[in-house]
């Protein structure tokens, strides 16, 4: 003898199955029998059918964790911050880059060290500036509005 919640364990994988036009006749008739029967299954039918009719109609489900999107004066003060960050650490690569060509009392393995930080800061800066433009000339939702 099957208890209620086994049944239900059975019958919720083929939910998605069903939204999806996935399912056989006969696997379609038995949950549809058992949607029938079982609130806790109608509910979740009920529920993912309304989502998945937001998502064609282009709108964001709505969930408990959710969060509304941010506005700009929220985007800003990261912005803000990167640019500080950079507005610092710019000026002091350009400065050791100088120390590093015009002191001649720097050991070797100072000026090494120091070419390969700043070498390597330029290659990063490069590599993320070209990826950024890639994607922003690929991305296929950078139309969808939130």
């Amino acid at each position: 003898m099957t208890t209620e919640a086994s049944k239900c364990a059975v019958y919720e994988p083929l939910i998605s199955g069903a939204l999806d036009g996935e399912l056989t006749q006969q696997e379609q008739q038995h949950l549809q029998l058992h949607i029938a029967e079982c609130a806790k299954c109608q509910r979740l039918y009920t529920e993912l059918e309304g989502m998945q009719q937001q998502l064609r109609a282009g709108i964001a489900p709505t969930h408990p964790l959710h969060q509304p999107p941010v506005n700009r004066a929220v985007r800003f003060w990261p912005l803000l911050g990167w640019l500080l960050l950079l507005l610092g650490v710019l000026p002091l690569l350009g400065y050791a880059g100088y120390q590093l060509l015009t002191d001649p009392q720097l050991p070797v393995w100072v000026r090494l060290a120091m070419g390969s930080m700043i070498l390597g800061a330029v290659v990063l800066f490069i590599y993320v500036a070209r990826q950024r433009v890639m994607a922003a000339r690929t991305d296929n939702y950078k139309k969808v509005k939130l």
